[in-house]
């Protein structure tokens, strides 16, 4: 770990892709990325040794959601978290710090954004007003033809919608309620004819981990009209865990990534430049990449609480304890060398992110 933090600060996420697709295995992606990064030393291109500013905010605006989806990383919409969230004037306020920060992005997420609608519509106008562009992130549900009108006259850069399988069947079994999927592919229906740059997000599951599945998915979302498709896979986190026995991959499965991999590729050359599929970090990758580089942004809770992503659940302070400038100044902006960051890491292994037991 030592010689990772010492090297792997200077790498692109280009080069951080080209391991991925090369090599799937943790240990040969990490040990391609730690090549990369020594011969940049050698060249004395070194990057920051922290950001000034942050480059990109996410903001969970509340833990209340329409859905019950069984990976749910957040355990979104359960009482015990809705009842912790900041109120309406607590949100408005931490909009108001991130803006002041001069964070570049915003990415506005839940819980359901769209269950708390007048927050997210004051949260956008405090950002518009700062020329700051917002990212929504949605599973559509409660996403009308009068609100998307209204999203017309916000900064917007995009709105990604969760569309978990290229059938209702599919996806409203992972959702947890009936008539999702059609609600989902209406929402993006309405972003695509409001003229905004649309995304549509599969988390990929057991029961569609498989080339058939995963090429009828990017054909789908292709003939509903996406500028963009994107694969992730379970994060074993949150509800998950307690669904593990439904959701974790079989060992059978991981081994069967590269073939998924190689499908990537046939349907990026396929589609080109009408639509672009990308494919999630793998985790065990993306947490690796914690401790290598210095944050670029983090991760607001609904509660308050501020974490550097959602693969790392190491509180680095609540903003109803102390101002967001503060902790970015003293912690945050840092916390690729915090040392409970650095253990969190360290324990985790790439088996423990697909099969991990506790909460």
């Amino acid at each position: 770990m030592a010689e990772q933090n010492q090297v792997l600060r200077v790498f692109s996420d280009f080069e951080v892709a080209d391991a991925q697709l090369a090599f799937y295995s943790y240990e040969a992606a990490v040990q391609s990325i730690i090549t990369h990064s020594q011969r940049k030393l050698r060249h004395g291109l070194l990057p920051p040794e922290a950001h000034e500013y942050p480059l990109v905010a996410q903001l969970e605006l509340t833990s209340k959601c329409n859905l019950n989806c069984r990976f749910c990383y957040n355990r979104s919409g359960e009482t015990d978290r809705v009842a912790h969230d900041l109120n309406s004037d607590e949100i408005i306020d931490v909009a108001k710090q991130v803006a002041d920060l001069n964070a570049m992005h915003v990415v506005l997420t839940g819980g359901e954004v769209f269950c708390v609608t007048e927050e997210l519509f004051t949260v956008l106008e405090i950002f518009r007003d700062r020329a700051i562009d917002s990212f929504i992130l949605t599973n559509g549900w409660a996403c009308s033809e009068a609100v998307f009108r209204r999203l017309c006259e916000f900064n917007i850069s995009g709105i990604q919608v969760s569309i978990d399988g290229p059938c209702a069947a599919i996806h409203d079994n992972a959702r947890g309620r009936s008539g999702s999927w059609a609600r989902a592919v209406s929402a993006l229906y309405l972003s695509k004819e409001c003229g905004f740059y649309t995304i549509a997000a599969c988390v990929i599951l057991p029961e569609t981990f498989a080339p058939e599945y995963v090429s009828d998915y990017i054909d789908m979302c292709y003939y509903l009209g996406a500028d963009e498709a994107i694969l992730t896979e379970v994060m074993m986190m949150g509800r998950a865990v307690r669904n593990a026995s439904s959701l974790a991959y079989s060992r059978e499965m991981l081994d069967t990534v590269k073939v998924l991999r190689e499908l990537h590729r046939e349907k990026l050359a396929e589609y080109g430049n009408r639509m672009f599929i990308g494919w999630a970090q793998v985790p065990a990758i993306a947490m690796t990449m914690t401790t290598m580089r210095p944050p670029n942004g983090f991760v607001i809770q609904p509660d308050g609480n501020i974490q550097l992503n959602c693969l790392v659940p190491v509180s680095l302070g609540n903003v109803r304890e102390r101002r967001l400038a503060e902790l970015w100044e003293t912690r945050i902006r840092f916390a690729h060398r915090d040392p409970e960051v650095a253990r969190y890491v360290e324990q985790q292994t790439p088996v423990s992110l697909y099969y991990r037991r506790q909460d």
